[in-house]
């Protein structure tokens, strides 16, 4: 994930092309999880970031969308296991539009 630039973000359709390869892969839910937690706080990071200068909202859109096709991947694994990152979706979705 090594973007190359110092502090630049990566964008959106980066992230989701990690994403997309990350399902497509079909790890185990564990691995998976992992994987989704890293992607997940590099694109909340910089929504977080980008939102005061108006300019994060693709990242949040993108956010909705990793949430719902997870959580549709992995639905009786994700109902057994308490998630860290579906709190912060309902919170970022409630809280930032």
């Amino acid at each position: 994930m090594d973007t190359g630039r110092a502090n630049s973000p990566r964008a959106a359709r980066l992230i989701a092309a990690d994403f997309k390869a990350l399902l497509a892969s079909r790890p185990s839910f564990t691995e998976a999880s992992k994987r989704f937690e890293v992607l997940w706080d590099e694109t909340n990071a910089t929504a977080s970031c980008l939102l005061p200068h108006n300019l994060g909202h693709g990242y949040i859109a993108l956010l909705r969308r990793m949430h719902a096709e997870f959580t549709s991947r992995y639905p009786s694994e994700r109902q057994d296991r308490p998630s860290k990152t579906a709190p912060e979706a309902r919170a970022m979705s409630q809280n930032l539009l």
